[in-house]
């Protein structure tokens, strides 16, 4: 089914938001949907009271990211309460090893809580110790970052089915959140990396079930046929680095996609500010995600 073809229920299948793999179809495409109507009602300037009454709560390592003003904005908007608990140090760790907390805490009128943390895992023994809806705020496997890489793409290209991607990464260290992603909305997938640094075959043959999927090493070879250009951060040097002159032999209407990181090193700066690049609009749409999982949790 195609994502234009889905009725939005304002309902999800799953309690809580860890992981693309374990949402369903249906899941993702209710977050998509949802996230672009309060986009809109926003941009109309509509009051949300999605979450009036209502506190969602931030559990962060990171004091200053960009997560954090994504996730205050989004809740506010809903007309919410944020309230942002930043763990220095080793704070997350005592709190999982004797979780006592989290259990009170839970009783304190918490609607939702969001997990920004280095360690993949966290949201997910999290989510079973507070027994709340709980969203996964991880930048590598929260479904957040990979939502909104597939949002930019509707929003550019009216649809996801039947595209093609391409994808350069080193798949060995990279959780392949943007993959499942791709694949469960009808992304054809062609990944570009040395053969050593490709997929499982588990993740492989999952995506297999839902697009079509090969490996590549020549990135100009790739990158003709492909729609969209996603790139992970690595450090396989300038073979693998997009340019400019790479994107234009893209299909007309392609577009660049990354997430925004300190370093940007897997294309040249130029390309980050080209016509075909969609990083802002991209880094725009991971708050419209978020906004939509919180308001879909915690009905």
């Amino acid at each position: 089914m195609d994502i234009n073809g889905y009725s939005i229920k304002n309902f999800l299948e799953s309690d809580s938001i860890i992981y693309i793999r374990e949402l369903s179809q249906n899941d993702l495409f209710e977050i998509l949907q949802n996230a672009k109507i309060l986009k809109t009602r926003t941009k109309f300037g509509e009051k949300i009271n999605d979450l009036a009454g209502k506190n969602a709560l931030l559990l962060t390592k990171h004091d200053l990211a960009k997560f954090r003003i994504s996730f205050e904005v989004a809740t506010r908007s809903l007309s919410g309460n944020p309230i942002v608990s930043p763990l220095a140090g080793n704070k997350i760790e005592e709190i999982l090893s004797n979780n006592y907390s989290l259990k009170v805490i839970a009783r304190y009128g918490i609607s939702c809580c969001a997990v920004d943390t280095d360690v993949i895992t966290d949201a997910e023994v999290i989510s079973k110790a507070l027994a709340l809806p709980v969203v996964n705020a991880n930048e590598t496997a929260g479904p957040c970052q990979a939502l909104s890489v597939v949002m930019t793409v509707w929003e550019h290209f009216s649809k996801l089915a039947g595209l093609k991607a391409t994808v350069i990464g080193d798949f060995t260290k990279t959780y392949p959140s943007v993959l499942y992603a791709f694949a469960k909305c009808g992304i054809d997938i062609k990944l570009v990396c040395p053969k050593n640094l490709a997929p499982s075959d588990d993740i492989i043959d999952y995506i297999k079930q839902f697009a079509e999927i090969e490996i590549c090493e020549d990135l100009s070879l790739a990158i003709k046929t492909s729609d969209i250009v996603f790139a992970y951060e690595n450090d396989f040097g300038d073979s693998y680095k997009v340019t400019l002159d790479l994107l234009e032999n893209a299909k007309p209407n392609a577009i660049y996609l990354q997430n925004v990181t300190e370093t940007m090193t897997s294309c040249d700066s130029a390309v980050l500010e080209c016509a075909k690049s969609k990083i802002f609009e991209q880094g725009e749409n991971a708050m419209h995600v978020l906004r939509s999982c919180i308001s879909l949790i915690s009905k």
